[in-house]
């Protein structure tokens, strides 16, 4: 698990501080995919790098598997525990293969090579990218490439994952591919996700969600119990997945028996029941 206790952080600027986070109290238990969502400058990204010790709190604390981010003898082990996917994944490939990109990780990590053979094929294999192995990352789609950046994460094993907006840079084909990967990890491997993202019709996916707004948390729940706010989240510079506004209006019309649908899959099971 991950505690966060009463978690403040300022960024230092030349007009003086600017405060991030304000009083955030969290836990997030292993297993679970904890979709964490905010309009711009809410402070979800600076919560997210503050979870393997990227940033350190100003004040209150977050504990790791009862590690301390406080606590530099800790954060190395940390860092093994949560891993990190950022916004751009040509930022995060290095190598000039993909199989040497998704090495790096263990073979910092001291690995052995039997070790990191092992690790690298498993982690292509898990995100679907084996027969590309070989390839040059830069040659991959967008969608490709942070699969890759997901297998390097993968790679060392970690207990945690965490998306920082991970697809907001890919199209609509890319984006699927990500989820769908994701959702086959903490399906099969039980790999807990963190995603942070400004997509709703991703939230969908999450067995929980949190509401970021100015530094503070400001909602907590599923994503039907989130979506549920409708203009208190529209307030926040959110906004409900279509599908779900399709579905309200369908049962309005009678047509729907649930106006609580959250997936296309969903509608199409539910449009399938009809008589």
């Amino acid at each position: 698990m991950i505690s966060i206790k009463d978690l403040s952080y300022a960024y230092k600027t030349a007009q003086g501080n600017s405060k991030a986070l304000d009083k955030i109290n969290l836990e997030i238990h292993k297993g679970e995919w904890l979709a964490i969502i905010g309009p711009n400058g809410s402070g979800k990204s600076t919560l997210a790098r503050h979870l393997n010790a990227l940033l350190l709190p100003d004040e209150g604390s977050i504990a790791v598997e009862g590690m301390d981010t406080r606590i530099s003898e800790m954060i190395w082990k940390i860092r093994q525990k949560v891993a990190f996917v950022f916004q751009n994944p040509d930022n995060q490939l290095i190598a000039t293969t993909v199989e040497e990109d998704v090495a790096f990780g263990p073979e910092n990590l001291g690995f052995p090579p039997d070790k990191i053979e092992e690790r690298v094929s498993f982690a292509l294999q898990a995100v679907g990218m084996e027969e590309h192995r070989a390839a040059a990352p830069h040659l991959l789609s967008g969608g490709q490439k942070q699969r890759v950046a997901i297998a390097g994460a993968l790679a060392m094993n970690p207990d945690y994952l965490v998306m920082d907006e991970a697809t907001s840079m890919l199209d609509p084909r890319g984006r699927k591919e990500v989820i769908e990967t994701l959702r086959k990890l903490n399906q099969d491997i039980g790999l807990t996700i963190i995603y942070i993202t400004h997509f709703m019709e991703e939230v969908v996916y999450a067995h929980r969600a949190v509401v970021i707004e100015k530094g503070q948390i400001t909602h907590m729940g599923t994503p039907q119990e989130i979506f549920s706010l409708g203009d208190l989240l529209s307030e926040s510079g959110l906004d409900v997945p279509e599908i779900m506004i399709l579905a309200a209006k369908l049962k309005q019309r009678g047509w729907l028996s649930s106006g609580e649908i959250l997936t296309l899959d969903e509608m199409v099971a539910e449009l399938c029941q009809l008589k």
